[in-house]
């Protein structure tokens, strides 16, 4: 749940889900917010009974 809400409070620093919701968000800003959410899904797609080794995605470069 860390790494999902860092990314999510990454993501709202930048106002992204605002810009995307009234179509401001464009170009290389488009580009960042959907490697952000392909993160997301990976991050809860992680089979978490294997704890503590985990292989855990890695965070997008911005």
């Amino acid at each position: 749940q860390r790494r999902i809400d860092a990314a999510n409070d990454f993501m709202n620093s930048k106002q992204w889900p605002g810009k995307v919701a009234i179509g401001r968000l464009k170009g290389d800003e488009l580009v960042q917010y959907n490697f952000w959410l392909d993160y997301l899904d990976e991050v809860t797609a992680v089979d978490t009974s294997t704890a503590p080794d985990i292989s855990w995605p890695p965070v997008p470069t911005t």
